[in-house]
């Protein structure tokens, strides 16, 4: 088999399917390459963390704790920030990655940038999933389900249905 963390945290394919990017309690961010049965490592960050593709999957969004790190994925120089609170989620949709953090608060950060910004919800939110096209981000708040538009920044977000939301996914041709 490939090399693998001993408990792994996250795992995402790659969207052409020929890739995975797993990330796991020893802190290593990895690539599995199906087609040819290798694995690459590219980063160690010495704690649990979670991994997400970004922007064109040139870019690996890194995440545990209070710790978000951005890692070229051809050349693996990195750069990180740290959130004020701890990520319990993080998605990503281009150069942009989203997050909860464990107060139910939502962030927003460019990955070109250094300093999150807070997304103004009226109710803790507690997880999130982009849809397949990247406008649209599914927010499970405390009381309703909400969406926002990215391409509406300024716009907040939308109540869609009222109720405990316990999972969130968006079909593949939404």
């Amino acid at each position: 088999g490939l090399p693998a963390s001993p408990h792994t945290l996250s795992l995402q394919a790659s969207r052409d399917g020929m890739r995975l990017l797993a990330a796991g309690d020893d802190g290593v961010v990895r690539i599995h390459d199906l087609e040819h049965r290798t694995t690459r490592q590219i980063a160690d960050l010495r704690a649990p963390v979670q991994a997400r593709f970004a922007d064109g999957e040139r870019t690996i969004v890194a995440f545990g704790g209070t710790r978000v790190a951005m890692i070229d994925a051809a050349s693996g120089t990195r750069r990180e920030i740290t959130a004020a609170v701890p990520i319990d989620a993080l998605e990503v949709s281009g150069p942009i990655a989203y997050w909860v953090d464990h107060g139910g608060a939502l962030w927003k950060l460019d990955l070109a940038g250094t300093v999150p910004l807070q997304v103004p919800v009226d109710e803790p939110v507690h997880d999130l999933a982009w849809s397949p096209d990247g406008r649209w981000i599914a927010l499970a708040g405390a009381i309703h389900l909400l969406v926002a538009d990215r391409t509406q920044p300024a716009q907040p977000p939308t109540p869609v249905m009222t109720g405990d939301t316990r999972a969130l996914e968006w079909s593949a041709d939404s």
